[in-house]
């Protein structure tokens, strides 16, 4: 790991700003490409990497120089303070590709639309015309529900368990929150422990998760918020 970078890294996603007056798309990394494109040819639209922020992260290369855990727990960060910071638009365009099922996308940033931005009424991907309302993105898999039960378990307790086909978020999140390092570098290991609390504790605070409907035992969601 390059602690200088590393360094760099926390000061961006912490300070960093990542306010526009643009309306915010978001995208899988497989369909970067096109959403690049499409904010390129149309005026009024930012993506994550054209905020001051977001362009400054990019710009250190992160995958280059630690573990891509690592350089993914940046992201998650830098992605979550996206979504809260800014305003949405009542339809928000997703250059999504469902078959990507570890997409900062669909473990971040939809869940954070989904309950912490009231505003949001739909989603539209440009590629392939569809509109989603809502109310159907738990049941169309577009807002993971692991995500739910990830931040539950952590700050509420056992009893609102991971299922083995909903554990995709937690093992990237990784090993470090078990105790089972994921690298033989010591600060590297402590980096990523730190950003794993950071990150978690952020989507419980502005996301304000309630317990998957979908699943039965409810005994914690009596103290849990829906936004």
């Amino acid at each position: 790991m390059n602690k200088e970078i590393a360094d760099r890294a926390f000061k961006i996603i912490t300070a960093g700003s990542v306010r526009t007056a643009d309306k915010i798309v978001i995208f899988t990394s497989d369909r970067k490409k096109e959403a690049e494109a499409f904010v390129a040819a149309n005026k009024g639209y930012a993506l994550i990497h054209t905020t001051p922020a977001g362009k400054a992260l990019e710009d250190l290369k992160l995958f280059d120089h630690m573990s891509p855990k690592l350089a993914y727990l940046f992201w998650f960060f830098l992605s979550a303070r996206l979504i809260i910071e800014n305003q949405m638009p009542d339809d928000v365009l997703f250059f999504g590709n469902p078959d990507n099922k570890t997409s900062t996308a669909y473990g971040i940033e939809t869940p954070l639309l989904y309950f912490a931005k009231p505003n949001v009424k739909t989603l539209t991907n440009p590629l392939t015309g569809e509109t989603h309302a809502k109310e159907d993105w738990l049941d169309q898999n577009i807002m993971r529900g692991y995500v739910l039960r990830l931040t539950n378990l952590y700050f509420c307790g056992p009893g609102n368990n991971i299922t083995p086909d909903e554990d995709i978020l937690h093992a990237r999140f990784g090993e470090a929150v078990d105790g089972f390092p994921t690298t033989n570098d010591p600060e590297e290991y402590l980096k990523e422990y730190a950003l794993k609390i950071m990150v978690a504790g952020y989507l419980w605070q502005h996301g304000n998760f309630p317990k998957d409907p979908r699943h039965g035992n409810d005994i914690y969601s009596s103290s849990l918020k829906v936004a």
